[in-house]
């Protein structure tokens, strides 16, 4: 290995371990409430009949299930990566059926106090679910008067939606609830209802403040590179450099022999 490449590769990775140990110095420990998920009717039963209803239970979990009296049925889906995303489905054929999944977790932003502009992009839907879909963002402090109430909703019968594109100015190290709710019922033919958020810092202040969610939570927006995913682009540059050098090493090598 030549000199200069020496002094190139040594460098980038000391220059990739002083950014790794100012992330291991710095690194902030966020305790955010854990995500919830809860399904309905709620009944230890997974189908029952009751009052000339047939009830399905969607059992709380993560990816999707589906279960079925007769020739009705219900389908939940969850998501939790790339983003948070919730939907029900169901088809009633000769029976009234119902279901309902609701998700919610918290999430901060870390930083210097201050309001910190966050665009929240939120979309939601129902298709016949004679229910609703809702999306709804709250300061969990009553002492925090500042704090938006974000909200999206619709209900009722027919095909309806609503769109979420706003930045909201939200406050630095408070904690926020998200809540969000899909829900139908039907007697005849099928329906559908579904959430899925996503938070975005301002590019121009994403360097000075973070967002942070209950473990398992992801957010498909990603402002900028995390310090790590910085230390391994240097190290991976180095390293490509150095099979670079190798390579055209043993070529020169082969033209000569």
């Amino acid at each position: 290995m030549g000199v200069t490449l020496r002094i190139l590769f040594f460098s980038s990775f000391a220059v990739a371990s002083f950014i790794a140990s100012l992330m291991s110095a710095n690194a902030e420990v966020v305790s955010l409430p854990p995500y919830s998920l809860t399904a309905a009717p709620n009944p230890s039963s997974m189908g029952y009949t009751l009052d000339g209803w047939d009830y399905v239970r969607a059992t709380p979990s993560v990816g999707t299930t589906s279960l079925s009296i007769g020739d009705s049925y219900i389908s939940t889906s969850v998501g939790l990566h790339p983003s948070p995303s919730i939907s029900v489905s169901g088809n009633a054929s000769g029976a009234r059926v119902y279901g309902l999944v609701e998700l919610i977790y918290y999430f901060t932003i870390t930083g210097a106090a201050g309001a910190v502009p966050v665009n929240i992009q939120a979309a939601g839907g129902i298709s016949n679910s004679n229910w609703e879909a809702a999306f709804q963002v709250d300061s969990i402090s009553l002492y925090d008067q500042t704090s938006p109430h974000v909200a999206g909703l619709v209900s009722g019968a027919g095909v309806q939606s609503f769109s979420i594109n706003q930045v909201y100015n939200l406050q630095a190290n408070e904690t926020y609830r998200v809540y969000m709710l899909a829900a139908g019922i039907s007697d005849a033919g099928s329906f559908n209802a579904w959430v899925d958020p996503t938070f975005t810092i301002d590019p121009a202040l994403a360097s000075q403040y973070s967002l942070y969610f209950s473990d398992d939570i992801g957010n498909a927006v990603s402002a900028v590179p995390e310090p790590s995913t910085w230390a391994m682009l240097i190290l991976g540059f180095a390293g490509v450099g150095f099979m670079t050098y190798r390579r055209r090493k043993q070529s020169n090598a082969i033209s000569i022999a």
